[in-house]
């Protein structure tokens, strides 16, 4: 049953929203959530919320079903998530056969996780900024720390905390688990290069139909943004009651070197707090009316 709701939202702030019908309810976070944007032009953004194998604060992942070139979607959840995203696309009407395009908004497991399931699956082509795949089969937490930097040494200090407050309150068959997970993530992500999947590199200002994609390097490197028509898709640049986490200043692996692009090869205008803030500028710029869905806390303690 579709329970269209009263925005919940002010409208003099975000104008371009027509209704939102929440088609499953999901829980008080919006895990199991299904729903249907109406913007005022007409266009229709269906958002399933996929959960994740491990308690978070963020909330599940949104994934967004938007129509362009066919139909279109936004993130793929992480590992595991297939399953209830195809409950999803069935409450809105759609199979997993019908998606002809898989647009990942930054690599990171709860983004593309399940982003080879998903393309086998329905035998989509994939969509990322050309800098995923210069890291795809090597994952982007490298951890590169600059003993140097004074910062950087209290990031490693930080990190050996937190390693060892882990190994005390979990047992050694939770740590096995989660290790056993990021080795599928990063068999599964290499497979979409070994098995060659229809992939697609986007760049900064690439238009598709009336989708504008901006390069918004600051959390990942190769996290973009999808502007279209009054509505942004921001992916984890901007979170409602949360700040996303930049990186940290890092050079770059050596092992992919000779395989990153040459105009990305400085890496402090990838890496770091001042390419987020440069990353905020572009969305700043933006009509000040645009509204934004993001990949987390679109739905959080019972309200959009």
């Amino acid at each position: 049953m579709i329970n269209r709701l009263s925005p919940t939202w002010n409208k003099s702030i975000t104008p371009y929203i027509r209704t939102v019908d929440v088609i499953d309810e999901g829980d008080r976070h919006g895990y199991g959530m299904t729903a249907r944007f109406t913007l005022d032009n007409g266009r229709e953004i269906g958002v399933v919320g996929l959960p994740h194998p491990y308690p978070t604060r963020t909330g599940p992942t949104w994934s967004y079903l938007i129509e362009c070139q066919g139909w279109t979607l936004i993130d793929a959840g992480p590992i595991g998530a297939l399953p209830t995203l195809e409950i999803g696309l069935k409450s809105l009407g759609h199979k997993l056969e019908h998606i002809d395009n898989l647009i990942i908004t930054h690599g990171h497991q709860d983004h593309d996780g399940n982003a080879y399931d998903l393309l086998k699956a329905s035998g989509a082509e994939l969509w990322a900024h050309e800098l995923y795949f210069s890291f795809i089969s090597l994952g982007q937490p490298n951890r590169l720390l600059d003993s140097s930097s004074p910062l950087h040494r209290v990031l490693k200090k930080a990190r050996g905390e937190e390693e060892n407050w882990y190994r005390k309150n979990y047992a050694k068959s939770d740590h096995s688990k989660w290790m056993n997970y990021y080795k599928r993530y990063m068999g599964d992500r290499k497979k979409i290069l070994d098995e060659r999947l229809p992939a697609n590199y986007i760049h900064d200002l690439d238009e598709i139909d009336d989708l504008t994609f901006l390069h918004t390097p600051g959390h990942a490197i190769d996290e973009i943004c999808i502007a279209s028509d009054g509505a942004i898709f921001t992916g984890d640049h901007v979170l409602p009651q949360i700040s996303p986490h930049p990186t940290h200043k890092q050079p770059y692996p050596d092992q992919i070197l000779d395989t990153m692009p040459s105009q990305y090869l400085d890496s402090s205008k990838y890496y770091g707090l001042v390419p987020y803030l440069r990353s905020l500028g572009k969305v700043l710029a933006l009509d000040n009316h645009t509204t934004l869905f993001p990949a987390h806390r679109l739905f959080s303690n019972n309200r959009f």
